[in-house]
């Protein structure tokens, strides 16, 4: 069974912003847990990082899921960051 599983993928790239939300995802973990708004960020420096749900209270973002395993939040990270590569890779050759 895979560990990670990605269910829905909502690309959400802005073609004049470099930086900040590039995609959505609900994935599945363990074939059990349900995660959704999974979101996929480009940083300044052109890196991919994932940033899990979170919910704001006031002035601050208050986490509502941590992957506590170094591993398994790799694995999270490299999957969604493979899966966004290979779509919008074949949406370029569309255009």
């Amino acid at each position: 069974m895979e560990r990670v599983r990605i269910l829905k993928f909502y690309p959400y790239e802005v073609p004049y912003r470099r930086v900040g939300i590039v995609a959505y995802f609900d994935i599945i973990l363990y074939g059990e847990i349900l995660i959704r708004n999974v979101k996929l960020v480009r940083s300044a420096h052109g890196g991919l990082f994932v940033a899990m749900p979170t919910l704001q209270a006031g002035d601050k973002n208050i986490p509502i899921v941590e992957i506590l395993s170094k591993e398994l939040a790799e694995e999270i990270r490299r999957k969604l960051v493979d899966f966004y590569k290979e779509r919008m890779e074949g949406i370029m050759k569309d255009e």
